[in-house]
Formats: structure tokens, sequence, C-alpha cells
């Protein structure tokens, strides 16, 4: 597993994905993904500095109900629940704004996969037999703004 670090980037101000498409403006923390790149200001393309990080992975997540957070990783799995089950995001590893945490679905049953924040608040559910990818970005405060794909 790859070394877990926090990067700050000063003077950066935008990340675009292999297509060239803007996917974050105002950057002051992140961790990179694999595909994305850097541009400081309004530089040409050809000054981009292009990173291949992969996302730090987890361990699986339990068939019970759990928490993670990003002091295991970023990126974790779910592959199997024999009961409806909650998986609340925490704040161990003090996430920094704008950090994200992602959820791999990818079990086949007939369960549902509850989300929640610290507070116990519903974020989403992923419905039963749905293989999904889901993302929360922490707000400050709480993991929030929950965006899902689904995935085959």
């Amino acid at each position: 597993m790859a070394s877990k670090a926090k990067v700050f980037i000063p003077g950066f101000t935008r990340i675009q994905d292999d297509s060239g498409k803007s996917v974050i403006e105002d950057v002051n923390f992140l961790r990179l993904g694999p595909g994305l790149a850097l541009h400081k200001d309004n530089a040409d393309p050809s000054a981009c500095i292009d990173f291949e990080i992969e996302p730090i992975d987890g361990t699986d997540i339990p068939d019970a109900p759990t928490t993670i957070s990003v002091d295991g990783g970023s990126r974790y799995f779910m592959r199997s629940a024999t009961a409806t089950r909650i998986i609340t995001l925490g704040t161990d590893g003090s996430p920094v704004a704008g950090e994200q945490i992602t959820v791999n679905v990818v079990r086949d049953d007939a369960f549902t996969v509850v989300f929640k924040d610290d507070n116990s608040t519903s974020l989403i559910t992923v419905p039963a037999s749905v293989k999904m990818s889901v993302s929360f970005r922490f707000d400050g405060t709480h993991f929030a703004s929950p965006v899902a794909v689904r995935i085959n």
C-alpha cells in the first residue's frame, strides 16, 4: 500500500481529467486520483503536472454496521451484505474540507446499504441488488454531498 500523505498545492487552481475537462476549481488541498492533472492558473496544458496516483485503499467493509474514515483510506469496497447495513462516515484522520471518500458497493444481494454522517444523518441509500460507486466530500464538519454512479 502506498504511504498516506496530505499534499498541499499552493498556486494551483484547476484540476482537469484526461479529456481536458476541469473537474475541480480553486484547489488548496486534495488527494489526486489516477488520470488527473494539475494546472497552475491558466497555464498552457503542456505545462501541466500529471499524476498517476492510485486512491488509498481501505479495508473491505465488513458485513456488519461499521464506521469508515480517511484515517483508513480514501476508497473502500462493500462486497456482501446479509441484512440492511449502515455505513457511517467518521472524521478520524482529521479530514480537510474538500477531501473525499469513495465506497464501491459491489454486492449483489437483496439488502439496502444506508450511508450516514457522524451525526447519524442519512445521506444516501443504495437499493438492494444495485451496484454503485458513491463518493462523499468533507464539508469541514461532516462528510456530505453524495455523488452516486451505477456500476456493472
